[in-house]
């Protein structure tokens, strides 16, 4: 029995789909950058079409999903990765089987995605966050909601908010070597897991913390957080050594870095579109972020599970010296 064809032809047009739609939304944020100010066309424009791109790449996996499952062996990665004797579940597996590198790398992947999602989304909304939720109570001013400030008042709330946003980066720098080290002792996963129940925790009292008008708690919460997210990169690297071996971990490490661009554009554009939808909703501007933090939590829980799922690598399946490299792991 032979093949037909290398390509099924909705699986390749939802994927020749997703790359349009992908470079129309590098091109439609682009444009947005140097658009006019009050001009949102470009950037509602980038949006539709990232949207469209989700859609056509959840098309893609399910066109192929539905070849695995009902054993199309017409398709050549249908003919090389499954059989007529495999259980349901491993049909279901065969999905990942093409893929270079083990089913292993993309958990880790998803773990490093997620993580980097929620702590990247908060960077980008730091000083906006501070100012719509606190107002006036910055400057002693309590009662008195960010959209009733005059111009001098925002100036002075600002300059506060500023301060937040550099502050949170110092955060960032610390927990790189805070958590790093930590890890030493504790282990990389162990790490991982902190970071997701600690992170969760955090997210989902963040709402209490900032309509309690407790500022100094609301900033503690996030100054722990993006501690979290400067240790997830500086904790990765040893994690995928753990796992791995060292032979090659420069490669795995490169080829992980892709979760951090695509957790560039997942958590900034998450958090941007739930606080103008939020705010079109007619939500309080102290309150627009409430949803959105709980989401980003929920990205966490998902970040939790990857790590859950996380397994060592067989011994066998590391290099030996007998077969002519240099280090075992």
């Amino acid at each position: 029995m032979e093949y037909l064809s290398h390509l099924y032809l909705p699986g390749a047009v939802a994927i020749w789909a997703a790359l349009f739609f992908a470079l129309a939304t590098m091109w439609g944020y682009a444009m947005a950058l140097t658009a006019e100010a009050g001009d949102t066309s470009a950037l509602t424009f980038a949006r539709r079409s990232y949207g469209f791109f989700a859609m056509s790449i959840l098309l893609a996996a399910m066109v192929l999903s539905l070849l695995l499952m009902t054993r199309d062996f017409r398709v050549e990665y249908v003919f090389q990765y499954s059989g007529l004797d495999l259980p349901g579940y491993y049909q279901f597996a065969a999905f990942w089987a093409g893929q270079k590198g083990s089913f292993m790398i993309w958990l880790v992947w998803g773990v490093l995605c997620l993580n980097v999602s929620a702590g990247i989304g908060v960077i980008g909304m730091a000083s906006p966050m501070l100012q719509e939720i606190f107002g006036g109570s910055l400057i002693g001013a309590p009662g008195v909601g960010f959209t009733e400030l005059n111009d001098e008042q925002r100036r002075a709330v600002a300059a506060i908010a500023a301060g937040f946003t550099g502050l949170l980066s110092l955060f960032n720098i610390g927990g790189r070597f805070f958590w790093a080290s930590l890890s030493d002792k504790i282990g990389r996963k162990m790490t991982y897991y902190a970071f997701f129940v600690l992170g969760i925790a955090l997210y989902a009292g963040a709402p209490w913390a900032a309509h309690s008008g407790n500022t100094a708690l609301f900033v503690a919460f996030f100054c722990i957080i993006l501690s979290m997210y400067g240790g997830g990169f500086a904790t990765i690297p040893a994690y995928l050594a753990d796992l791995f071996g060292t032979q090659f971990v420069g490669a795995i490490h490169g080829r992980l870095l892709t979760a951090w661009s695509t957790a560039g554009i997942i958590g900034p554009v998450l958090v941007n579109y739930i606080r103008e939808a939020q705010i079109a909703a007619g939500v309080p501007r102290e309150s627009v972020y409430d949803f959105t933090l709980y989401i980003l939590a929920g990205l966490l829980a998902l970040g939790f599970l990857c790590n859950l799922l996380v397994r060592s690598v067989a011994d066998e399946w590391f290099m030996k010296v007998d077969d002519g490299h240099d280090e075992l792991r």
